[in-house]
């Protein structure tokens, strides 16, 4: 379900609005969950829901496992890429919004303090 699934931040709070940044914008940075062993990543966002980071080459990971949020455990992106020669020793990996934010119609807010 789509229920779990974080797409950005509450940046902006106005008297009838909010401004969401989202998780994906080109710049922001994130800390993400993912692999076995389950490992803290810092995820960066490239825009239109992808992001990259950089795992240790311990860690494995395949294309459509789930990555989340380290603080709340929501989902933020699926694996998309692992690209890995057996000589190295990190890996870089592309990750992807698990939806369409323009194909969103209805969005809930969850209070999350950190």
């Amino acid at each position: 379900t789509t229920d779990d699934i974080l797409v950005g931040s509450v940046t902006t709070v106005g008297a009838h609005s909010a401004v969401v940044t989202l998780t994906s914008s080109p710049g922001s940075t994130h800390d993400f969950k993912l692999g076995d062993p389950a490992s803290i990543v810092v995820g960066k966002g490239l825009g239109g829901g992808a992001f990259e980071t950089t795992v240790p080459g311990t860690v494995v990971l395949a294309v459509g496992d789930s990555v989340t949020d380290s603080a709340s455990g929501h989902i933020v992106a699926l694996v998309a890429s692992v690209d890995k020669q057996i000589t190295d020793t990190a890996a870089h990996v592309r990750l992807r919004s698990p939806i369409a934010v323009s194909a969103l119609t209805v969005i809930s807010l969850t209070h999350h303090e950190e």
